[in-house]
């Protein structure tokens, strides 16, 4: 079941993360193009998918996982921004947040 979260900011509302990404191929014998799907930690049922790329294109693997480490890159900047506001901006934590979102986003 998929849990909206509503964001503080411009009332935004998106499924709540780890998002996770895989390939599959669109025909059961193998052929046509690799498509790559990002879906929630929460479901990873094919009805919960919540996108899809199917150019075929080379950087399909990246911008998926792009796409799946949004919410992970989304908390470690609000936990950054709220450590500056709060005058804590040498968080430890938050560095450590953000350089996982990005490790992700990186596929490393």
């Amino acid at each position: 079941m998929k849990q909206v979260v509503a964001s503080t900011e411009r009332n935004a509302l998106y499924t709540s993360g780890p998002w996770q990404f895989e390939i599959f191929v669109s025909k059961p014998d193998g052929g046509g193009p690799p498509i790559w799907r990002v879906f929630s930690d929460n479901d990873s049922s094919y009805e919960a998918t919540l996108c899809e790329l199917w150019s075929g294109e080379h950087d399909n693997e990246a911008n998926a996982r792009l796409i799946a480490a949004a919410p992970d890159l989304l908390a470690a900047c609000e936990e950054f921004v709220r450590k500056v506001n709060a005058g804590e901006a040498r968080s430890t934590r938050s560095y450590r947040q953000m350089k996982a979102a990005i490790a992700k986003a990186r596929g490393k």
